[in-house]
């Protein structure tokens, strides 16, 4: 499977190939001309020495020049389909609803695109290359052995099929040891994240002993799996570094009985000892790298293998004229939050939700927005079920804001039109309707900004003039005054509540009796 990610950087790949058999063809013939340069010292022909070993020169000198090249090309190729891999595992993001993407941590999704595809490019895109390399340097060693004297090519023959077949013993161990790392990262990026995002907590109860225990737990944890995973591959790698040294022994002492019954020259032995190093180094290189791939594989179909969650297809969705939820019920940890409830909107409505805390206002609010699927129950937009119309079309119309909206460390204009292109003016008009002005022009539309730089309020703002600039006709507000004082509170609501041109549904539990009469029907849960 992972073959295929060749095709999107095929020039880059064939020319790396190219340069690297360039290379190898030349070490072995270095290899080689190693006879002839003993072969000439033992007949005392200085001018033959020194002839094959300024060809040597020149050949070592085209092999680095070509590593060189091929290293260059094999480092593009990587680069591409890193590229694309990171792409392919973010589309299979996009594809889950928002309840299944927010089902697992966040640190899990940062540790599958850092560590994982970290490891995904060590264990299978580099290994690949290696793998070409060593076999083409074993075909080439083979050959130069079997051209010095076929008995030789015999028993390296032979020695081959005892190297081949020692690491498939040791499959299983591997895969599940590059798992269990795997595993052992991703808990650990969580585990930091829990501790430090509790520093506050430790540290107003005088418990900081506490969390640098916590912390070296974690650390010691991590380290003890890197260690059994390093401790597991050195006992396979030894095992296989025995074998290669009986190969490579076995192969010179046929040589030096051949050489002894005058079968082949003396220089031979100097040539065979390096060529059988070659051969056998390359074929315990090229099994190491199979298993290696092997076991790295399932990580690379978890990053990207597709879990669509959406419903796909589907009409466009048309004006909002209605939205209704019939029946509806919604289980919360085996708790029934909503239970067989029916709800009904309107165009140009501004409701208020109302209700004790647990009773399922904010969870009304997510089956509204398609953040959350009911357990039972229909849902219709203009008397049309939601199954047949198209939910990111869907989506495109309605606005959820919540309590803390997110900001990205980008410009204002960046967190409004989160890299969309609007009109100039139309930006302008959103800027102006949120009172975001003199905001903007203290600071500008380019500045960047963060979470930090800026107020409840503006966060709010700056949140309700995404949804404006994108013209949705459904504001689901869950709470986003909560955190306010009553005169950023006051403006907050005079934006959404003066806008007659949407569907306005807003949660707020702490609201004065005397504004909800602001509002054109009330919902209580």
């Amino acid at each position: 499977m992972y073959k295929m990610y060749f095709k999107y950087a095929r020039g880059s790949y064939i020319v790396s190939l190219i340069f690297m058999s360039i290379s190898v063809f030349g070490n072995v013939m270095a290899s080689v001309l190693l006879a002839n340069v003993l072969n000439a010292i033992i007949d005392s022909s200085v001018d033959d020495a020194i002839l094959c070993l300024t060809i040597m020169i020149i050949i070592w000198i085209i092999v680095l020049i070509s590593a060189y090249i091929a290293n260059v090309y094999q480092a593009r190729t990587i680069k591409t389909i890193n590229i694309n891999i990171k792409n392919r595992a973010v589309e299979k993001l996009s594809h889950l609803s928002e309840e299944k993407f927010n089902s697992i941590s966040t640190d899990v999704y940062v540790s599958n695109l850092t560590k994982d595809t970290d490891m995904i490019e060590q264990n299978i895109f580099n290994d690949h290359f290696e793998i070409i390399y060593n076999i083409e340097l074993a075909v080439i060693s083979f050959l130069a052995i079997l051209y010095f004297n076929i008995f030789l090519a015999i028993s390296s023959a032979l020695f081959f099929i005892i190297l081949y077949f020692t690491p498939k013993l040791f499959e299983n161990v591997s895969s599940k040891n590059v798992k269990t790392l795997s595993q052992a990262n991703g808990r650990h990026i969580a585990g930091l994240r829990d501790q430090l995002g509790g520093f506050g907590i430790y540290s107003s109860y005088n418990l900081l002993k506490r969390f640098r225990i916590r912390l070296s737990s974690l650390f010691e944890e991590l380290e003890a799996a890197k260690y059994k995973f390093n401790r597991t591959n050195y006992v396979i790698g030894t095992i296989m570094g025995f074998i290669n040294m009986f190969s490579q022994f076995g192969n010179i002492i046929v040589t030096v009985v051949l050489s002894t019954l005058g079968i082949v020259e003396p220089g031979v032995i100097l040539s065979i000892g390096n060529l059988s190093g070659t051969f056998y180094n390359s074929l315990r290189s090229i099994t190491d790298l199979m298993v290696s791939i092997r076991s790295t594989k399932p990580l690379l179909e978890k990053l990207i293998k597709d879990e669509k969650d959406h419903l796909s297809g589907g009409r466009e969705c048309p004006y909002i004229k209605t939205i209704e939820l019939q029946n509806i019920s919604f289980d919360y940890q085996n708790k029934n939050v909503i239970e067989n409830r029916d709800f009904s909107l309107k165009e140009r409505t501004r409701y208020l939700v109302m209700g004790e805390n647990g009773s399922g206002k904010s969870t009304l609010l997510k089956l509204l927005g398609l953040k959350l699927k009911p357990a039972l129950g229909s849902y219709r937009i203009n008397d049309i079920k939601l199954s047949d119309l198209d939910p990111a079309s869907v989506r495109s119309h309605i606005a959820y804001i919540d309590q803390e909206p997110y900001i990205f460390n980008d410009t204002i204009l960046g967190n409004i039109t989160l890299g969309e292109t609007f009109d100039k003016k139309e930006v302008i008009d959103v800027i102006e309707k949120c009172n975001l002005t003199s905001f903007v022009k203290e600071r500008g539309l380019d500045n960047i900004i963060g979470i930090n730089d800026l107020s409840g309020g503006q966060r709010q703002k700056i949140a309700i003039a995404r949804a404006l600039i994108r013209k949705c006709q459904v504001f689901l507000c869950d709470e986003i005054a909560s955190n306010l004082d009553q005169k950023s509170k006051k403006a907050i609501y005079d934006i959404l509540l003066n806008d007659r041109d949407i569907i306005l549904v807003i949660v707020d539990h702490q609201i004065k009796k005397d504004d909800q009469t602001l509002f054109d029907e009330l919902i209580y849960m």
